[in-house]
Order: structure tokens, then sequence, then C-alpha cells
């Protein structure tokens, strides 16, 4: 299952994202697939993905993260170390909130403020991939939005995604210059029908046989 199309990516190096299974088993793959989609997109599930693989970057080896990721590349024991104290902060900040100034305090300013957070994050974090080509090739499968003034301040710019893939290591207020490409013709433009699409669900590809 995937938000992606399987179609040849920009990238030769073309993987696709489901098995084949005959009969119940494809329609019960079918039913799960739909139903992570929904959690994921709709209910805040890309938040604590993302949680709990920022855990799982920072505790494996940054030779493997780097396989991964090319964002990890250069990464030093510094920059982990400073990534554990601010990941350690923000848990801090919450403990000490609930500790001092009670639940209902703590909900008004922090816990469903994060919970909202959680949600808008889910509903915008996969619409940069839905329906882009499927390939080993994390700077390829991607796509860009239009700008628009209010959503490329409130995003700090993430619109421009291709060019974030591009070079992950680019601050937010770089990218609009740096630009590699727009919506192409005839792709969603905005982030309100980006959304919507996703409405569409995921996508199944099969899986290519594997070789004898």
């Amino acid at each position: 299952m995937t938000g992606t199309t399987g179609e040849r990516p920009r990238s030769p190096r073309s993987t696709s994202s489901c098995c084949r299974a005959p009969g119940w088993r494809r329609s019960l793959a079918w039913a799960i697939g739909w139903a992570g989609w929904l959690l994921g997109v709709f209910f805040g599930g890309f938040y604590i993905h993302g949680l709990v693989s920022v855990v799982l970057f920072l505790l494996m080896p940054v030779r493997v993260a780097c396989r991964i990721s090319p964002a990890f590349k250069g990464w030093r024991g510094r920059h982990r170390l400073r990534a554990w104290i601010e990941l350690g902060l923000g848990v801090a900040v919450h403990a000490l909130v609930w500790r001092v100034w009670g639940r209902d305090v703590y909900l008004a300013t922090l816990g469903l403020p994060t919970l909202a957070f959680a949600w808008i994050y889910s509903l915008l974090v996969y619409i940069y991939h839905y329906r882009t080509p499927l390939g080993a090739d994390v700077r390829g499968n991607v796509r860009s939005l239009a700008p628009g003034r209010l959503f490329s301040w409130l995003l700090l710019n993430f619109h421009e995604h291709s060019t974030h893939h591009g070079d992950p290591r680019l601050p937010w207020y770089m990218l609009p210059a740096r630009r590699l490409r727009g919506p192409a013709p005839g792709e969603v433009r905005t982030v309100l029908g980006a959304v919507l699409q996703q409405l569409r669900g995921p996508i199944f590809v099969d899986r290519p046989e594997a070789a004898p």
C-alpha cells in the first residue's frame, strides 16, 4: 500500500510497494491498507509515526541513517547529542507544565494544541508525496504546490517540497530562491486541493515476483 502511483519514477531505480495475494488475502490487505491510510492521514497517525521515526533515527548508527535519508550525511556526534537534548527539553516542558500547573492548564496550553497540531500535520505531511512516482530515489518521488502568501508563511515554504528533497539541509527561507520545479500542468496546485485529493485513498501496487 502506498500513496504513490507505482509509475516509473524520475529515477531509473523503480520499486513497488505491495505484495501479490489471491482471494481473501488480497481483500484483507486492501482493508488494512485503507484503515491504515485513514488513521494516518485523517486521525493524526502520521504525527505519531514521525515521533517514533525521530527516536529510531537517533538510536540507529549514522551509516544506517544515511542509507535511509540523505539528510543525515555529515552527521557527527555533536549533532546527535544536540538532537537528544532538544527532544529531551520538549518532553521536559510538557512534564513540567503538568506537574506544576496541573492537568487543566496543561491541556489548555500544550495538550490540546498538540493534538490539533498532530491532526493538521498528518493532513498535510503526505500531500507532497501523494500520487507521485515510486522509486528508491527519495529526491525524485515528490511534488511541489503553488506558493500562497498565507501557507508559505504558515508552513515555512513547505510547498517547495521538491527543493527541500533536492537539498534537505537548505533552511526554509532559502527554498523559494533555490526552487527546482513547481506544479506541473494539470496537477493539484493548492494545499486544500491536495488534502481533499487524499480522500481517494491509498494506491495498491503489486510487487514484482522475485526472479528464480
